[in-house]
């Protein structure tokens, strides 16, 4: 099978899987119909397809993780779930400026919910 429809398989899974996590992590659904979940969906789209092409992000904001982390518990812990079933499932590790802009993503939808 080719790379990119390789990925785009992958990318589905992992989606729905990461979704899937949040949801639990949260015992919640998330309201697929909000502004957040949209900008979430895409969010998450490009967080896969940089961490499966290699590409992620590293620019120097990791100084900030532990005040975000801090400021946001609960996000910070369904991200690192979903750290620990990214790196069970493609044995990679997410960057700790990756990991905020999930925190902020993660926290955002859920508010809604």
């Amino acid at each position: 099978m080719e790379g990119g429809a390789r990925n785009g398989m992958l990318m589905v899974k992992m989606l729905k899987d990461i979704f899937q996590i949040v949801q639990l992590y949260y015992k919640k659904q998330i309201d697929e119909d909000s502004i957040n979940y949209s900008r979430f969906a895409v969010h998450m789209q490009f967080f896969l397809q940089r961490l499966l092409e290699d590409k992620m992000l590293e620019n120097g904001v990791a100084t900030i993780y532990d005040s975000v982390a801090r400021e946001q518990k609960n996000a910070a812990g369904c991200v690192s779930q979903i750290q620990k079933y990214i790196r069970n499932f493609l044995k990679k590790e997410i960057p700790k400026e990756e990991q905020i802009y999930l925190i902020v993503h993660i926290a955002r939808v859920m508010e809604d919910t």
